[in-house]
C-alpha cells in the first residue's frame, strides 16, 4: 500500500494459468483485473510497492524440461499502468521453485 492508501494485488489466475493484477483506490474501490503475464504456466507471483505507488511484480514461468524463467513488470503509480515485462532464465532449474 502506498502513502495515499492505494494498494495492488497480484495472483495466479486458475484456468488460464496466467498472473493477474488489480489496483485498489480509496473512494473508487478495486479496478478491473488485468493479466500481466503473457505466457501460460506462470506461477508464484509476488509484488513490492513503494510509498509513491510504484511497484514491481515478479513471477515464474516454466515448462517441463525447459529452464525456469523469472519475469518482472513495473507498475507506474502515477499513470496506473504496467510497463513492459522482462525476464531472466535459470539454466539449471526445470521445475517451479
Amino acid at each position: 500500500m502506498d502513502a495515499q492508501g492505494r494498494a495492488l494485488a497480484v495472483w495466479f489466475q486458475n484456468g488460464v494459468n496466467k498472473i493477474a493484477a488489480n489496483r485498489f483506490t480509496p473512494g473508487s474501490g478495486w479496478g478491473t483485473a488485468v493479466p500481466i503475464s503473457a505466457q501460460l504456466a506462470s506461477c508464484e507471483p509476488t509484488i513490492a510497492v513503494n510509498q509513491d505507488g510504484d511497484a514491481v511484480a515478479s513471477w515464474e514461468q516454466w515448462h517441463v524440461g525447459d529452464p525456469t524463467t523469472v519475469w518482472v513488470a513495473h507498475f507506474d503509480g502515477d499513470t496506473g499502468s504496467w510497463g513492459a515485462r522482462c525476464s531472466s532464465t535459470h539454466p539449471k532449474r526445470t521445475t517451479p521453485m
